[in-house]
């Protein structure tokens, strides 16, 4: 089972040095001559530039303005997809998905709108927003305060959150989605750094030692990256990246398309591919709060949505006549109420019951009278 965990969480690309030697070198010589006139957009350089400007990416990525990706729902069915559009911004960041792919127009994915949305806002809450909340219709908004002083506690806002932030990492960080930032120390094109502990997923801020290697460069842009680390289960050899470009979209660097693999004994490892049709990098000044809930919910509403704001272990929701309460959601509620007229029930009959004694006692007395 903690091989299964582990497995779960850390997937990377299979492939053999000399296919990947092969192709760089094929590669380069289809790019080269895309690569003279080279420009920085939003002061972000293009990191075919050199191979240090890679480097410095993996110490401190860029923030993403935009990115389109595609991953599997389930590693066991790679078919079977999620598209997924967000933002990666340095305090604050989103994620929207929806079930089945849609249809792409213009570099656009259509109705990826109608998905549920996780993220968290530049002063620290996290929220969510399901389907039908985004669509107007009903569902629920959860937010968790800013400066929660308790990291236990485990809301399906935060959770939900920490799930999208590490699948924004897995897109937009060349697919160290567990990589902590600013670890990173370089050795020649081998590196060490520190990976988050994925026992403690969701939330957890336990982290271990990996090693790792460029092993094939395209135009100073990573082919293969391979990492290891004593920390994991001997079952587990490494963890394999190999990235493929698009050097026809002129100034796109980043890759395509992200396949990873686990490498593990007994042909126990799996590959998991992530498509990434579009990416932008660049600053974003969205609100003044940054990303929040309210950002991805209708202007006009056919159902109000269920408001649930958990904060220090006091849960507060909000009802559809926007009247703040104390306590648990209106769906725990209603058992409640039911509960609470049968004990009115209860309590009627015994404020009534001596009255009926007496009528019946008095019946009785009339009775014997006679």
């Amino acid at each position: 089972m903690k091989l299964i965990a582990v497995l779960a969480c850390l997937v990377v690309a299979s492939f053999t040095e000399r296919v990947v030697a092969g192709e760089a070198g094929q590669d380069e010589k289809n790019a080269s001559s895309q690569i003279s006139n080279l420009a920085q957009t939003n002061n972000y350089p293009d990191l075919r530039l050199n191979k240090d400007l890679f480097k410095r990416y993996l110490e401190n990525p860029y923030p993403v303005r935009e990115v389109v990706f595609l991953e599997p729902a389930d590693s066991d069915n790679p078919t079977d997809v999620l598209l997924c559009e967000g933002s990666l911004q340095p305090n604050a960041f989103y994620i929207q998905q929806q079930d089945s792919p849609g249809v792409l127009e213009d570099g656009k994915y259509k109705n990826v709108s109608s998905g549920e949305v996780a993220g968290k806002s530049s002063t620290g809450e996290y929220w969510f927003v399901d389907d039908k909340a985004v669509r107007g219709k009903g569902g629920n908004i959860e937010i968790t305060s800013a400066g929660d002083p308790d990291s236990s506690v485990t809301t399906v806002a935060k959770e939900k959150a920490l799930e999208s932030l590490v699948r924004m990492h897995n897109a937009c960080w060349f697919g160290l989605n567990f990589m902590v930032p600013h670890s990173v120390v370089w050795h020649g094109d081998n590196f060490d750094m520190q990976f988050l502990d994925t026992r403690g997923f969701p939330g957890g801020t336990n982290a271990f030692a990996v090693s790792g290697e460029v092993l094939a460069y395209t135009n100073n842009l990573p082919l293969a990256i391979r990492i290891k680390s004593g920390h994991w289960p001997k079952e587990l050899i490494s963890l394999d990246f190999r990235y493929e470009y698009d050097f026809s979209q002129g100034d796109r660097f980043y890759p395509v398309k992200i396949t990873k693999t686990v490498v593990a004994s007994g042909n126990k490892g799996f590959s998991v591919p992530t498509q990434i049709p579009k990416i932008e990098f660049g600053d974003v000044k969205p609100a003044e709060n940054g990303y929040t809930a309210t950002n991805f919910t209708p202007a006009e509403i056919a159902i109000p949505a269920n408001v649930f704001v958990s904060s220090n272990r006091t849960i507060y929701w909000v009802n559809r006549h926007e009247q703040v309460r104390v306590g648990p959601p209106p769906v725990f509620k209603k058992p409640l109420f039911i509960i609470n007229n049968f004990v009115r029930v209860i309590l009627i009959a015994l404020l009534l019951l001596p009255a009926v004694f007496l009528v019946r006692w008095q019946k009785k007395t009339k009775s014997g009278k006679k």
